[in-house]
């Protein structure tokens, strides 16, 4: 009965947030699952025809890019004309960004976001209503391929500030219900000491989730923490691995601490989620009504078991279009076809998206992807590393703009600071000849 009422309640408030409608991309992205292998290449192929008539008629940066090298869309593109296509990279989006939004999008229906920033630093970028709703729903559906569905309780073990929900305490009643209908009991992982991880322990033993979701580190810390202390067992039906690279030693210390079965998803902020395991866990299935995603080797297309860098292009978002953009992922091709009889194109293995953790000495940890949000407030800051081969320090090399300002670098050492707290010394070791070492 309750799990009922949850799910009515979600979908009251998902409606009330702008996703009227999510219901039939949910719907969509399951009746894909049935359809043939031909049949999707076909939908996909009206979807990029479409995307890239709007892009060369309405986005200056495509139209231009384009027409140097003498392409226009036509009725007549293919899925390998993509191939003649120049990437988009992140240095694109962050310099020539007011370029790359559609002219046709206007700008009450443009709702701003964050790329991931684990290869350089974040820039922004916007998303229309449409895209916004369709992959709010799309993303249920590939939940629900996986057994997951709105009204179980989950524990989400998370860090990204721009997702994170207000405190609990003083929940108006407003607050109270929404709670209630999202299922979600939220864990900031941004830094997690003994005491945290304790605490979280008796919120999820009063909870008793059927999902855990969240980043495979913040969860290996969390299970190890659990054992270590010998704590009551936290039992979950499924764990949902996300943001980061699942090592599969992971996915065995989570199958012993939480019981259930482990998914592993391929999610950006920029795509949403592109791609998923099912239950026989041989590969990722890629949301081919979501997404083009390529795997190129050397610049070529990558051969069955060969790794290569991924190339996304995103058929859904038409504020800012993100066509042929490289993502900094890596992942191993594949051709084959899954035995649970899906006939969504696959890939083998994702291979390049570790973000490690920042340990302190008071024996916390800090989840390496929090450090991806600390510099969307200092565009001067185009590149950042954060290296820590000892317990007591933290280095931080960084790539600035020519001719910034010093003052940014107390500021980028302040937000360093606010979120790694007192106990790191704070070394700054600059690309440039001149850089010093100085103490925060």
């Amino acid at each position: 009965m309750s799990g009922l009422l949850r799910r009515s309640g979600y979908r009251v408030f998902a409606r009330r947030d702008g996703y009227a409608g999510w219901t039939r991309h949910r719907n969509a992205m399951r009746a894909m699952t049935t359809q043939s292998a031909f049949e999707i290449r076909r939908q996909s192929l009206d979807a990029l025809r479409r995307l890239l008539t709007h892009a060369f008629s309405t986005v200056p940066f495509y139209r231009d890019a384009w027409t140097a090298i003498g392409f226009a869309p036509s009725a007549h593109v293919a899925l390998d004309d993509l191939q003649r296509l120049p990437m988009l990279t992140k240095n694109d989006l962050r310099d020539r960004k007011e370029d790359l939004i559609s002219l046709a999008v206007p700008e009450r229906d443009r709702h701003i976001d964050l790329t991931g920033g684990t290869t350089g630093t974040q820039t922004s970028f916007y998303r229309d209503n449409a895209c916004r709703v369709a992959r709010f729903g799309r993303q249920w559906g590939i939940l629900e391929q996986c057994g997951y569905q709105p009204g179980q309780k989950r524990a989400l073990i998370w860090g990204s500030h721009a997702d994170l929900g207000p405190a609990h305490s003083g929940l108006s009643l407003r607050r109270a219900l929404r709670r209630f209908a999202s299922a979600d009991e939220t864990l900031c992982c941004t830094v997690m000491t003994d005491a945290d991880m304790r605490a979280y322990h008796q919120r999820l033993c009063a909870f008793q989730p059927a999902v855990v979701y969240g980043y495979p580190n913040a969860i290996e810390q969390f299970a190890r923490f659990i054992a270590r202390e010998r704590l009551k067992p936290i039992t979950a039906g499924r764990i949902f691995c996300t943001a980061e690279r699942l090592l599969e030693r992971q996915r065995e210390l989570f199958q012993r601490a939480f019981g259930g079965d482990v998914f592993n998803l391929y999610c950006s902020r920029e795509h949403g989620c592109v791609a998923f395991e099912c239950s026989r866990h041989r590969g990722f299935h890629v949301d081919a009504g979501s997404v083009v995603l390529e795997i190129l080797r050397d610049g070529r297309p990558a051969r069955p078991g060969e790794e290569g860098d991924i190339v996304i292009t995103d058929l859904l978002n038409y504020a800012t279009p993100f066509i042929r953009y490289a993502t900094g992922d890596r992942a191993t091709a594949s051709n084959s076809r899954c035995d649970c009889g899906s006939p969504l194109p696959t890939f083998e293995a994702l291979d390049g998206r570790t973000a490690d953790i920042i340990h302190l000495p008071n024996g916390g940890v800090v989840a390496g992807l929090m450090l991806d949000d600390l510099f969307t407030q200092l565009p001067e800051i185009t590149h950042a590393q954060f290296v820590q081969e000892h317990l007591t320090s933290l280095d931080v090399n960084v790539v600035v703009k020519p001719g910034t300002d010093p003052s940014i670098e107390i500021a980028m050492l302040a937000e360093i600071r606010e979120l790694i707290g007192p106990e790191l010394t704070i070394r700054r070791l600059g690309p440039r000849p001149d850089a010093r070492r100085e103490r925060c």
